[in-house]
C-alpha cells in the first residue's frame, strides 16, 4: 500500500485527522520564510501527541540547508525519525548529518533530465529521495508551491530506490499520479490547504483515502 506524508502541519486538530486517517509520515517545517513554519516547542508537542495516537508514525523535520545548531535543537526537542533536506548539494554534508544520527529524505526540484541526473548522485546515500517540482525563479521558499513536473522523467528509476513523489499533488490527482509513476510514497502540503499554510481537514481525509486506494 502507498505510504503518505502529510507535510506542513501546525495544529493538533489536523495532526489528529492525519494520523487517524492513515498518514504514515508527518512533516513539520523549520524554515522561517515558509507560511508553514513552526516553532520547535510546538512541533515537540505535536510530535508527542501524534505518537500517542500511533506510536509507529514517522516524524519528519523539513529543513532548508540546516546547520548543526538547528540539527542539535531538533534532536533535543523531539528526535525526528527523518530530516528532510532542501538546498544541499554536497554528499559529504549529507553524510555528516547522517553521522549525527539522522535519517535523510533528500529533496530535489525536478524540471528536466539534468536535474534528475544531479539527484542520482544521492541514490543509495539518502534513505529517501523526494522528487518535487523545481521552485519558480525568485522563489524564497523551497517547496509547497502546488506545481507539478513531468512525471515521465521518473519512468526509469531503479526498482530498489526508496522515493517520494511530491509537487502539485491533491486529492483529485493523486490516484492518477500513483498510477503514472508507480510511486510507493507520496508527499502533500499545499494540495490539502484551503488557503496558504492553512490545512483543510476534509482535504486531508480525501487525499489519504485516494492515495491508499490508488
Amino acid at each position: 500500500m502507498v505510504k503518505v506524508k502529510i507535510c506542513g502541519l501546525k495544529d493538533e486538530a489536523n495532526v489528529r485527522i492525519a494520523v487517524e486517517n492513515g498518514a504514515d509520515f508527518l512533516g513539520f517545517v523549520f524554515f522561517d520564510k515558509s507560511p508553514r513554519n513552526i516553532a520547535l516547542a510546538d512541533a515537540k508537542d505535536l510530535a508527542k501527541f501524534a505518537r500517542v495516537i500511533n506510536p509507529n508514525i514517522q516524524i519528519c523535520a523539513v529543513t532548508v540547508a540546516p546547520d548543526d545548531n538547528l540539527l542539535n535543537d531538533l534532536k533535543i526537542a523531539f528526535s525526528p525519525d527523518y530530516v528532510q533536506i532542501h538546498a544541499i548539494d554536497n554528499i559529504d554534508r549529507i553524510k555528516e548529518i547522517q553521522n549525527q544520527g539522522f535519517k535523510i529524505i533528500h529533496a530535489f526540484g525536478i524540471e528536466n533530465e539534468q536535474d534528475l541526473q544531479k539527484a542520482q548522485q544521492y541514490f543509495g546515500i539518502a534513505e529517501f529521495i523526494l522528487f518535487d517540482a523545481k521552485p519558480p525563479k525568485n522563489a524564497t521558499n523551497a517547496g509547497g508551491f502546488g506545481i507539478s513536473f513531468d512525471w515521465n522523467l521518473l519512468k526509469d528509476l531503479p526498482q530498489n530506490l526508496d522515493w517520494f513523489l511530491s509537487g502539485g499533488l491533491k486529492p483529485e490527482n493523486v490516484s492518477g499520479a500513483i498510477a503514472a509513476t508507480n510511486a510507493k510514497n507520496v508527499d502533500v502540503s499545499s494540495g490539502i490547504e484551503s488557503s496558504l499554510g492553512i490545512k483543510n481537514p476534509e482535504l486531508i481525509k480525501s487525499f489519504l483515502q485516494n492515495s491508499k486506494r490508488g
